[in-house]
């Protein structure tokens, strides 16, 4: 559910009828709640209520493109609740995207800089923003000299990958280079992948967190310490 954690008073009302009925669940809320739209008695219920797994979206970390993208989110607020959420020893995920309209090089390095901050995250995603035809985005690319060809054909690819991505302003050579950077200077963290997987080992087995950092990744991991572990700092 898109909007779960838009109305707030009714997805207490859900905890509290999970909890009250004593059924024992695991919940992903693996699409994502706003983050500034919740607060530490939400979090605390939540994960009493059996959720093992919340995403809290940033998108980006610039308060100018946050205006541009309407999303106007309080990015002190979100970053107080994963950190929050953190604490509860669930799988926490957040996600920065690069390639808005009219972003440059330094936005995203803001976006990325801002992710540094949650050592005990167990998902500090970087994803590539997508341009679907017929949406706002996709008819403001139409009219600001985007390369149509490689957005239709970056829609067909994971949001991971950086192989169609580009925008007037940055070339796909840059993209890679800051989802380098990314992974260099906030995946690849010692202390945060430390950190991760005691709170993985907590709800996933083994194959499955390979499973996990094979797609992060891009290629199949097949032991944790030899080809993630070996490569932090």
């Amino acid at each position: 559910d898109d909007n779960f954690g838009s109305d707030y008073q009714r997805a207490m009302k859900i905890f509290d009828l999970i909890i009250n009925s004593d059924i024992k669940i695991n919940i992903y809320l693996g699409n994502g709640l706003r983050g500034d739209n919740i607060d530490h008695t939400f979090i605390d219920k939540m994960v009493k209520a059996g959720v093992i797994l919340v995403v809290l979206p940033i998108e980006t970390a610039s308060p100018r493109l946050q205006k541009f993208i309407k999303k106007n989110i309080n990015l002190e607020r979100v970053a107080d609740n994963i950190h929050y959420a953190c604490e509860k020893k669930i799988m926490v995920s957040t996600v920065i995207m690069a390639g808005f309209p009219t972003e440059t090089q330094e936005e995203i390095i803001q976006s990325i800089e801002f992710l540094k901050q949650f050592k005990k995250i167990t998902y500090p995603h970087f994803f590539t923003v997508k341009y679907f035809p017929g949406t706002e985005i996709y008819n403001w690319a139409l009219k600001n000299n985007f390369n149509l060809n490689n957005l239709r054909k970056a829609v067909g690819v994971a949001v991971h990958k950086m192989k169609y991505s580009a925008t007037p302003l940055i070339p796909t050579r840059n993209f890679r280079e800051l989802h380098f950077k990314y992974l260099q200077e906030v995946f690849l963290i010692k202390e945060r992948l430390q950190n991760a997987l005691e709170v993985q080992k907590l709800f996933l087995t083994e194959d499955e967190i390979l499973d996990v950092y094979s797609l992060y990744f891009v290629k199949r991991i097949k032991d944790i310490q030899k080809d993630v572990l070996n490569y932090a700092t």
